[in-house]
Order: structure tokens, then sequence, then C-alpha cells
């Protein structure tokens, strides 16, 4: 992983600016994020890209995926999967089961 991009993932993780939600990168209804989207948002941030809505939901999506990491963002951040995996679960998977985000920053730093 491009480790100044992977610096700016944990601490944004540990800044307290984002609110942690579950199964979606972005929900718009409570302004929740996912450990995944924190990054996405990072990505859009730096980029000059915004989230797009699709009809009807809240969850919020980013070069149509509302879940996982898109591609770009994997290339940018020099990651080979959508949901890293760590101590044995992808990250998505870890945040869904209720890991904070303190802890998920702690598990990218060490093993990412």
């Amino acid at each position: 992983m491009n480790q100044d991009i992977k610096q700016r993932w944990v601490d944004a993780l540990r800044s307290g600016e984002y609110k942690q939600g579950k199964e979606c990168l972005h929900d718009s209804s409570d302004n929740t994020f996912c450990c995944l989207g924190v990054l996405t948002d990072l990505y859009i941030k730096e980029h000059g890209q915004q989230w797009h809505k699709p009809d009807g939901s809240t969850h919020l999506t980013f070069e149509d995926q509302g879940g996982v990491l898109p591609f770009s963002i994997r290339t940018w951040a020099g990651l080979v999967s959508c949901s890293p995996y760590v101590s044995g679960l992808d990250l998505a998977s870890h945040n869904d089961n209720g890991m904070s985000f303190d802890e998920l920053a702690q598990l990218i730093e060490d093993e990412l």
C-alpha cells in the first residue's frame, strides 16, 4: 500500500471527523462512513470528485460501487483488493462486525 495514503487514511479514521456506519461506503441519511468509505472520501476530496446518489437510496456510491473500493481508488492507494484482508477477515467485515475506527486504524497500520 502507498505509505503516504495509508497514513492519511489512518489519521482520518482516528480524527473524529467521520462517524462510523455499516454496510455501505457512505450513508447520507445519517452521514456515516465505513472504513472503506473514509478512504473513498479522501480520494474524492483530493481529486475534486463527488459521491453519487442512486435514485431512492441513501447509500451513496462512487464509480458504481457502494460497499467496496472502486478500482481507481485501489490503484491510487496501491491496494490489490476491493476490501483488503487483515487479521483473517476483510476490512468491510471487520467494520460491519463492530470493530471501531481506532481498532481498524491499528490493523491497517500494522498489516497493510
